[in-house]
């Protein structure tokens, strides 16, 4: 196993590079046009290499089952691609904000999260329940080793919310380091978890003294 370089996310990704595909319904990636031809699926007289990538991960166990053993990663494609096992970057500055792992809910459930200030994005889920949410961090607040974030976003199945995630981080023990995130829809539905980590990381810039 690899250790996670710094200033990437922690759970590593399965991406595809359509290096073959001129056929919009097996493609792997969805359609992109950026202009000036350079768009996906590839054109016929287009390059075949024109790296285009996309993640096609649809699992990532980061606590196998058997000793002795690494963790596992998998991906589904609908054509014959080249792929590769990489690492999100994070880009891990001074004033950067950011984690990914998981938490052992007080609601029972694993809680799968990822987020970092740099892009602005955020990202919960308990896989047991499929319940998840993807928004944007649009305030922080620092105080110590904890974060305060706030933003909007959105359910799997569309529903808007506005969330507010508490994050303690910078222990040198995992299960020392804790991710609470709580969100409420317009009808006024709530949801909320808290948990210690049981793996990967969370980092918080502490502030100089006034």
């Amino acid at each position: 196993m690899v250790a996670t370089p710094p200033g990437y996310f922690h759970s590593p990704r399965m991406f595809d590079d359509p290096d073959d595909d001129h056929d919009a319904v097996n493609a792997n990636c969805p359609a992109i046009d950026l202009g000036h031809d350079n768009v996906f699926p590839y054109e016929t007289d287009q390059l075949e290499d024109q790296q285009f990538v996309c993640d096609i991960t649809t699992f990532f166990h980061p606590r196998p089952n058997t000793v002795g053993t690494d963790p596992t990663i998998g991906g589904i494609g609908k054509s014959f691609n080249d792929f590769v096992i990489a690492w999100r970057f994070c880009s891990a500055k001074q004033d950067d904000v950011e984690g990914d792992g998981h938490e052992q809910g007080d609601d029972g459930h694993e809680g799968d999260f990822e987020f970092c200030r740099r892009s602005k994005e955020m990202k919960f889920e308990e896989r047991d329940t499929g319940r998840k949410m993807k928004g944007s961090m649009d305030a922080v607040t620092l105080s110590g080793n904890q974060a305060i974030i706030t933003g909007t976003g959105t359910l799997g199945d569309g529903t808007p919310v506005h969330y507010t995630a508490v994050v303690l981080g910078n222990a040198p023990v995992v299960g020392a380091n804790h991710f609470a995130i709580s969100w409420i829809t317009a009808t006024g539905l709530v949801f909320q978890t808290s948990g210690a980590l049981i793996d990967g990381y969370i980092v918080v810039p502490t502030l100089p003294p006034l």
